[in-house]
């Protein structure tokens, strides 16, 4: 019916995830198109609903793989793993997934930040400060550039 929409487009997240769950969560994640798809993952993630909201962008990933969509839902999943799980190396895996297939997408930066700030939780320092110097030559003012430059200072 598509009355989750409604409520997620209002910002009533539970409202909107408890309507989903009425219509067949798993059923919506089999058919709903790839747009869809992607806003159910984020309903879910933004009204607290981890597994929910991992099982949408998986869907999303394995229904519509190579798409813009899918490669959004990578990143996600990577929020998911760092924010929710303090998975690090799984969250660095997504990040990574998403940054091979959108080199220059709208999250990249995002990304590389969030992939520079895994390494480092991982104590994977090197790595770290290899990230980091390709974020300060991408993204010399991003919102990760305070990090970055800890890393890479003498």
């Amino acid at each position: 019916s598509g009355a989750w929409r409604d409520r997620a487009q209002a910002g009533d997240y539970p409202g909107a995830l408890a309507a989903a769950e009425g219509e067949g969560w798993s059923t919506l994640c089999n058919t709903v198109s790839a747009a869809d798809l992607l806003e159910l993952g984020t309903l879910a993630r933004l009204a607290g609903a981890r597994a929910r909201a991992v099982e949408a962008y998986t869907a999303l990933r394995g229904r519509f793989a190579g798409g813009d969509a899918a490669a959004s839902a990578a990143f996600h999943l990577g929020q998911l793993a760092f924010d929710g799980a303090h998975a690090y190396a799984e969250a660095h895996t997504w990040f990574a997934a998403y940054l091979a297939g959108r080199p220059s997408g709208a999250l990249a930066g995002e990304a590389l930040g969030r992939s520079m700030e895994a390494e480092q939780r991982l104590g994977d320092l090197d790595a770290a400060r290899e990230t980091a110097r390709r974020y300060l030559a991408r993204y010399p003012t991003g919102a990760h550039a305070g990090l970055a430059g800890s890393l890479v200072a003498p």
